[in-house]
């Protein structure tokens, strides 16, 4: 194959397997707590819509302070652990009124920075709409995560959705015993200009990367398989805004829909509304992106260096990592105020590893409201994996299978069970 091309090959059975059958596929998503449209991800992921077969959900922490004066860095370590095991029994909660009660939810690591001001992390304080679910329904913590996918059959192909920091996706590829399972990694990640598009971030700077920047930076440069980011140029768009709530919830025909509006409804006053802001369903992308990537629903694409392609309702482009910055002893203030950023190459690079960037999405606002109550009011998807297309299996095996780039196995050890 042409290494300047990811070549993702029509649907049928690829000779070179076995006749025991095409591998199995599972999809994990990783989510942060505290924003509404991480359990909208959530909705999307188990929905009969999509037919996604999801392995397990995994909750990243944010650094909290119970303080709300603090400053935003000023995380107390105890308070933060709290806050993520609630959002984990909150994440349980609706899956369970969602029909899908088989998913198990893990308590992840901790993102090590946020910028968010501890007055709008409406989870410490205005997201309990209904009696938690006891501590016994959590299946535990991120190693446990690892443990029970590196049980998987080898055969097994292991994707990932991370709609947060991706703190724990870092944990997951250092492990020997997963890395060689993962497959395709979609993540709401990065920002990249559009003068558009504001962030509170500011700038170019994003959530996800300033949250941890050295796990971007890992992930990034050594991640087996493709990465495919969603950056909030794209998620962002004025066409897919809601004026507030209540234009959400009008969407709802369920009562797993109608819960997770309560939470906006809730967090309303808190996140958006003081800053004259909208609403944006941010992390419903990366998993409708994971979907496109089943053959079943969309044709074959190919994405060479320099050559943009249709993905769903996505437009790929092949990019190469130049340059992730963070804070760090000896760096300069420039670098710093940076942090957040992803700096592309001029060129991309076909010997590099397989990454791509959504550089647009069809931003009809009719076909994105369609597209959001059909998947979050759909009847709940099946437990069980699902057959790899030949189209991901090659994704993964072909253009993820040389291992490039640097990592560090050493590098997450944040994963020990109650951290």
């Amino acid at each position: 194959m042409d290494p300047a091309t990811t070549s993702l090959p029509a649907p049928g059975r690829d000779p070179a397997l076995s006749s025991a059958g095409l591998p199995r596929r599972q999809v994990w998503l990783i989510v942060d707590g505290p924003d509404p449209d991480n359990y909208a991800a959530a909705l999307a992921a188990t929905s009969s819509e999509y037919s996604i077969a999801i392995g397990g959900v995994i909750m990243t922490g944010r650094p909290v302070n119970p303080d709300h004066t603090a400053k935003p860095y000023e995380a107390d370590p105890a308070a933060s652990r709290a806050i993520r095991h609630d959002n984990a029994v909150r994440m349980k909660d609706l899956l369970v009124r969602h029909g899908r009660s088989d998913v198990p939810v893990y308590e992840g690591g901790l993102a090590p920075y946020s910028t968010i001001p501890h007055r709008v992390h409406i989870d410490e304080h205005v997201l309990d709409i209904a009696p938690p679910l006891p501590d016994s329904q959590l299946a535990g913590y991120l190693a446990d995560a690892a443990d029970r996918i590196a049980d998987l059959p080898d055969t097994t192909k292991v994707d990932l959705i991370c709609a947060g920091p991706l703190t724990d996706a870092v944990h997951l590829m250092s492990d020997e015993r997963i890395r060689p399972k993962l497959g395709a990694l979609t993540a709401q990640l990065g920002m990249f200009g559009d003068p558009q598009v504001a962030t509170m971030a500011g700038g170019r700077r994003q959530f996800n990367v300033l949250a941890d920047a050295d796990a971007v930076r890992e992930t990034l440069a050594g991640y087996p398989g493709p990465v495919y980011m969603i950056p909030t140029d794209v998620t962002k768009r004025a066409e897919f805004s809601f004026a507030n709530p209540d234009e959400l919830a009008a969407l709802s025909t369920t009562p797993a829909f109608d819960h997770l509006a309560e939470m906006y409804r809730r967090a309303w006053p808190h996140m958006w509304e003081p800053r004259g802001e909208k609403i944006y369903v941010h992390d419903f992308h990366p998993v409708e992106l994971m979907a496109d990537l089943d053959t079943s629903r969309q044709p074959p694409v190919d994405v060479q260096a320099g050559q943009p392609q249709d993905l769903g309702r996505y437009t790929l482009s092949r990019v190469s990592i130049a340059h992730v910055p963070s804070p760090g002893p000896g760096d300069d203030r420039a670098e710093e105020s940076r942090w957040g950023e992803i700096d592309l190459a001029a060129t991309p690079d076909p010997q590099g590893p397989p990454r791509f960037l959504a550089t647009d999405v069809d931003s009809d606002p009719a076909r994105h409201r369609d597209t959001l109550s059909r998947v979050l009011n759909a009847a709940p998807s099946q437990p069980g994996l699902q057959d790899t297309s030949a189209r991901q299996l090659a994704a993964a095996q072909v253009v993820g299978g040389s291992r490039t780039g640097t990592w560090s196995p050493a590098r997450r050890q944040q994963g020990a069970r109650g951290r």
